[in-house]
């Protein structure tokens, strides 16, 4: 069979399937409930009752009244003339096009379809080469879909595309040839099996090579594309739900699919707070001039914009496919993708008692697993999995792991989000780490919102006022920004004050701190004239340890572009499979199981890699853990904490029957929001149970508030005094608290097993944030949802009836 993207075959043998021993003997291994899409108003998953709106239709468009061949039968392509829309800053190499007289149009030559075949190569089943494109819109008179290769959108009309069943969100196969596209084809089963389910196939090296790092690049295009566009949420007056924007927002360009430009006046703009860790923005504005027939509510527009750069985990699967980036590291292949149970890795020996030192002095003990997880980073396996249950010492493991290293070259500490590589920069800061040298990486914008008490001791701002040729000049610039009144003066002097810093940048470090972004954008960051880049030259050289933490949110796109990256280095994933996927990843979707499965699974999935696996947790004591170490973890998890005698909630009296965990049954009526859910009566219950814990001492600093609905998170803040921390449940993942109050919101039961609400994981995350107590807040029904009705159990829960 040809390989995925038309390239020539190879003697190596194709992938078999496998029966694996290890998919389903753990509790520890993933077997997730579907998961929810994108919330676009929130930027996190949206719940089962969100939708998507746009004006293309999300189900199978009705067969077109002329007769048509159905999708089993594989018609013969018919062929048509196809409009190629080309456009600008949002999808790259976008070129000009020719205008026929049927008002559709063509590519400008042979050539650029050629290119096409070239750099993306052609999907290839066994009867013929196809090009893979992505359905994104469907009426009764066109098919919207999107052309990974050269990133365009592509309009065809919908009578002349004999399939009859077609889905939006899927993957389908077309031929081009010169100026035009025929034949729309379902994938073959295949190439299915490659496509979506590789998880039970083994793949060589090279087999990797021709069928994963496609697929991989593929996927992580269609969501580049996904991420890179905004809705229409209302008409008049115009609102728009987009990705979150850097900097101040005044006019905005955007194109429909059909190609008209619109140009936007923005009135407003409606961020979330920083620390939520959102990635979408709303944003009120007035059109220049007067907006296209074709925008209606729940349109999809591009954002156009003058430097929009491909992300940076896309560019390295990019040079990883086109060859400019070679695999090195064959034998950390062959264990992820190859022969299932085929590697073994010794056992590791550790100190009897083994400790790490605090700056006090004081000595702080290791458990034998986190003893393990220690000795297993100074050996030689090339990766391995630290499986982390909620407040079970994973970042104090990960600063042992910094300061026990014996090897050389540089350890990179890393996260999707900024809050765990803060908390690993944080615990290691209290360490005793030696003479080693440590930097943390953070972005010009997230820097600015930091204070002195919320910064990285290992910033570059703190590092350059800790030398003394700099700490005068870096003070005298901070006194005159806090005086600047105009904004022009403020943008120069925090320029200034960066620049000033600029020489820490040219030290050597062992330890470093860093997105994964962030890291990866250093390492590919083009060359300029003048000193050499140093953190550069030791990123591409010198890298041999890669620890991730809240693993279970890498994809394995990511995970693939650090191991490719850094093949000198060790790869250690933290994390839990029990807590949330990626970002947007919903089981059984195509895109995400082409690109966006947990880091996490992919590593243990074919039984190669060690897993060691903390159990001991010292979030909570005995009684705070047993309802989410019963229901989720089958009872296996053990607290290192003891019971206190003192109750955070014991001022309740008699409602709180002694007990640190409650349901407070509200019977309000829920309702929608948009494409959310609020709730009067849970918001009105929650300010009184949130002053009663004011007037018993326990203010902003020792309260947190999770909601499941976007929108009701933005009523509560809304309601409470400065200073809450009120979050999604998504955004509190990694994050803990002395007492967490729990909004459910909604009042009926979801119908399906599958949905936002019923997930088991986000539910785990939500119920695991707890130091002291916890408060769910809800209507009774829920208490009869999946997984709720066994968590809420009242020997787990004191039920209280407001």
């Amino acid at each position: 069979m040809g390989n995925l993207f038309g390239k020539a075959e190879t003697s190596a043998p194709a992938p078999q399937p496998r029966s694996n021993p290890y998919s389903s003997s753990s509790y520890y291994t993933s077997s997730r409930a579907r998961q929810p899409t994108t919330d676009y108003s929130s930027g996190y998953r949206r719940s089962e009752s969100d939708t998507f709106a746009r004006s293309y239709s999300t189900r199978a468009a009705p067969a077109n009244p002329a007769p048509r061949s159905s999708a089993a039968a594989r018609p013969a392509p018919t062929t048509s003339t196809y409009s190629s829309r080309p456009t600008s800053g949002l999808f790259y190499g976008a070129s000009s096009s020719t205008s026929y007289s049927n008002g559709y149009t063509t590519p400008a030559s042979t050539r650029e379809v050629d290119e096409l075949a070239s750099s993306f190569g052609a999907v290839s089943v066994k009867e013929s080469g196809a090009v893979p494109v992505y359905v994104i819109g469907l009426t009764n008179e066109l098919v919207c879909i999107f052309e990974p290769a050269r990133e365009k959108i592509i309009e065809i009309p919908r009578n002349k595309v004999a399939l009859g069943n077609l889905e939006v969100g899927r993957v389908y196969h077309t031929k081009i040839a010169g100026d035009v596209i025929s034949g729309f084809s379902a994938l073959s089963a295949l190439c299915d099996k490659y496509y979506a389910h590789r998880a039970n196939y083994e793949f060589s090296v090279a087999r990797y090579k021709e069928l994963v790092v496609p697929a991989l690049l593929l996927g992580s295009r269609v969501r580049d594309f996904e991420q890179r566009a905004a809705v229409v949420t209302r008409l008049y007056s115009l609102i728009l739900t987009m990705p979150f924007q850097q900097g101040k927002l005044t006019m905005l360009k955007l194109k429909t699919t059909t190609g008209d430009t619109i140009d936007v006046r923005v009135k407003w703009v409606d961020r979330p707070k920083e620390e939520t860790n959102e990635k979408q923005i709303r944003v009120g504005g007035d059109p220049i001039a007067k907006l296209p027939a074709c925008v209606k509510t729940g349109s999809l527009l591009q954002l156009v914009a003058a430097r929009d750069k491909e992300p940076i985990v896309t560019a390295v699967l990019a040079r990883l496919y086109a060859g400019s980036l070679t695999i090195q590291n064959s034998t950390l292949i062959d264990c992820i993708y190859g022969e299932p149970c085929s590697k073994t890795y010794p056992s590791v020996a550790h100190a009897p008692t083994p400790f790490i030192q605090m700056k006090t002095l004081e000595r702080v003990m290791l458990n034998a697993e986190q003893a393990e997880a220690v000795a297993r980073y100074n050996s030689d396996c090339p990766a391995f999995v630290v499986e982390s249950p909620p407040g079970s010492g994973k970042t104090m493991t990960a600063a042992a792991m910094a300061v026990s290293y014996t090897g050389s070259g540089v350890q990179l500490f890393l996260s999707t989000a900024n809050v765990p590589v803060f908390n690993m920069a944080l615990a290691l800061a209290k360490l005793n780490y030696g003479s080693r040298t440590a930097i943390h990486f953070v972005s010009a914008e997230r820097e600015e919102l930091m204070t002195e008490e919320t910064r990285s001791p290992f910033s570059v701002l703190c590092l350059a006022k800790q030398k003394n040729f700099l700490e005068a000049k870096i003070a005298l610039l901070e006194a005159r920004l806090e005086a600047a009144t105009s904004d022009e003066d403020k943008k120069k002097l925090k320029d200034a004050i960066r620049g000033a810093c600029g020489p820490v940048l040219y030290d050597n470090y062992d330890i470093m701190f860093a997105t994964v972004d962030m890291i990866l954008g250093r390492l590919n960051k083009p060359k300029h004239s003048g000193r050499p880049d140093n953190i550069k030259k030791q990123l591409t050289s010198s890298v041999t340890r890669v620890v991730v933490d809240e693993a279970s949110q890498l994809t394995e796109s990511a995970l693939t572009a650090l191991i490719h990256s850094f093949p000198k280095a060790q790869i250690v994933l933290i994390g839990d499979s029990k807590q949330l996927p990626p970002f947007k990843y919903t089981k059984e979707d195509l895109v995400s199981e082409l690109a966006a499965r947990s880091a996490l699974d992919v590593a243990k999935r074919k039984g190669n890699l060690p897993v060691i696996r903390l159990l001991k947790v010292y979030r909570a004591s005995p009684l705070l853990m047993k309802h989410y170490s019963d229901v989720f973890y089958a009872g296996s998890l053990v607290s290192a904490k003891p019971e206190s005698a003192h109750n955070p909630l014991s001022s309740f009296g008699r409602r709180a029957g002694g007990s640190r965990c409650l349901f407070w049954s509200v019977k309000g009526a829920s309702k929608q929001n948009g494409t959310s859910k609020i709730n009067d009566k849970e918001i009105a219950a929650l300010v009184t149970v949130v002053n009663h814990l004011r007037g018993a001492g326990y203010d902003e600093k020792s309260v947190m508030i999770i909601s499941y609905y976007e929108a009701q998170r933005k009523l509560v803040e809304g309601q409470l005094p400065e200073g809450y921390e009120v979050l999604t449940v998504d955004s509190a993942q990694g994050r803990e608290k002395k007492i967490v109050i729990v909004l459910t919101t909604r009042t009926s039961v979801p119908t399906e097993n599958a949905g936002f609400f019923t997930c088991r994981l986000r539910c785990n995350v939500a119920l695991s944030r707890h130091q002291e107590a916890l408060i769910v807040i809800g209507h009774p029904h829920i208490a009869a949802a999946q997984p709720w009705h066994h968590v809420l159990d009242q020997k787990y829960f004191k039920h209280v009836v407001e």
